[in-house]
């Protein structure tokens, strides 16, 4: 890591940040953070780039730990933009186009700058026509598609968009709001395994006109995730009067903009103190909706790939094994349960390659022993696994297919 950039903490971050002389970009990360990891690469080049002209400033929460409340975060990672002491702008997510966005507002003085997701592409039609040439690219190439794997922050679809790379010091702008453009990369990586995940991302760029606002985007993609959650809730759960006292919040939100504060905390207190009295399906969609009690422009992007997993979830659920017998089902659910002790008695996923390999060997040996023995004694739990299996890829894809279609639609029609 380059030394121009600077660990603070609680106790140096007066001197490290509000009496700094330079500008500063303060990022608040944590080491177990995936998106903070994927982030640094991009930290590093802007201090080389800017050296001398800002100051990047990096604060680890799980060291200082009144952070988050401190700075009122919702996750991390989270950038703050400060200039002369002030803070002048944030971003949530760490994705690219919204970093540069606020990258500019920074170095540009104290004129005003024109929030992301209110000025797609910068206004420009070449910009628009350069990021879906160079997608488009990437597909051909190779580089976008295939099999689900890790991505760091240099080969995601708006990363490759904008021209983000290593050699480039003035990349093109999306201009979308953050949650959408975390949306953009999160459904490309949940369908990228399918060709149709090529597609999205090259359907979700054309589907945005250029220079519009789409900072009601993100509100009306979280109603409509809501609604598809409670109706596939039944109405007897004791989740679904804590839903849908949430969507006419969010609803009420979006007409007036006048829920008091103070509504919002009392449907999280409810919603919080009612999950650990539920079952387990009810608990989890609780736990996913709790941090949803806010207005829709202060939700992180995390919050929302929870929701959409929930919601690809319930249908995968609900399908019928109408094929099971009552001692296959018995033996699937068994063999299944015996996974998550030893899955937690081999530790934390270790970063070390040979520490990982041996651990990823250990794991699949254990699975592959355990249905080996399953089959054994029930001989045609086999066919009936995998065509369960099937199944449940279908409803996922479907479910996951449904979802990007809509935020097409949606961007469509802005």
């Amino acid at each position: 890591m380059t030394t121009l950039l600077i660990d603070t903490t609680d106790a140096t971050f007066d001197n490290d940040v509000l009496r700094s002389t330079l500008p500063v970009l303060l990022d608040f990360w944590a080491p177990w953070c995936g998106p903070c990891k994927a982030l640094a690469p991009m930290l590093e080049r802007i201090a080389i780039q800017h050296e001398g002209k800002l100051r990047i400033v990096k604060y680890d929460v799980d060291q200082n730990k009144d952070s988050m409340h401190r700075f009122k975060l919702r996750g991390v990672p989270t950038l703050i933009a400060y200039r002369a002491g002030e803070e002048v702008g944030r971003h949530a997510g760490g994705n690219a186009s919204g970093l540069k966005l606020l990258l500019e507002a920074l170095l540009a003085g104290p004129e005003p700058h024109m929030d992301p997701g209110t000025n797609t592409f910068g206004n420009d039609p070449a910009r628009k026509a350069r990021c879906i040439a160079r997608i488009e690219q990437a597909i051909a190439e190779g580089r976008l598609g295939g099999p689900p794997q890790k991505h760091s922050s240099d080969d995601l679809p708006s990363t490759i968009a904008i021209g983000q790379t290593s050699d480039r010091d003035d990349p093109d702008v999306l201009g979308l709001p953050p949650v959408i453009d975390a949306l953009y990369n999160y459904f490309y990586e949940m369908l990228a395994a399918d060709p149709s995940g090529r597609q999205f991302t090259t359907d979700f760029l054309r589907s945005i006109s250029v220079g519009v606002d789409l900072s009601s985007v993100p509100r009306d993609y979280l109603l409509w995730t809501l609604n598809d959650v409670m109706g596939q809730v039944p109405a007897e759960s004791e989740a679904a009067p804590l839903l849908a006292d949430l969507v006419n919040l969010h609803r009420r939100d979006a007409l007036s903009g006048t829920v008091p504060p103070a509504q919002w905390e009392a449907l999280q207190a409810r919603i919080e103190e009612k999950g650990p009295a539920t079952g387990k399906q009810d608990a989890l969609i609780l736990a996913t909706i709790a941090p949803l009690a806010t207005p829709a422009a202060s939700i992180p992007a995390t919050a929302f790939f929870l929701l959409i997993r929930v919601a690809v979830s319930l249908p995968v659920q609900q399908i019928a094994s109408t094929w099971w017998t009552a001692e296959e089902a018995e033996i699937f659910d068994s063999t299944n349960r015996s996974m998550a002790p030893f899955v937690k008695s081999l530790g934390p996923r270790p970063e070390e390659p040979e520490a990982l390999a041996e651990y990823e060997r250990k794991k699949q040996q254990f699975i592959d022993d355990a249905w080996a023995k399953a089959y054994s004694i029930c001989p045609t739990l086999e066919k009936q696994r995998q065509l369960r299996l099937d199944a449940i890829e279908k409803a996922g894809h479907q479910a996951r297919t449904s979802h990007a279609q809509y935020l097409i639609k949606r961007l469509a029609n802005s």
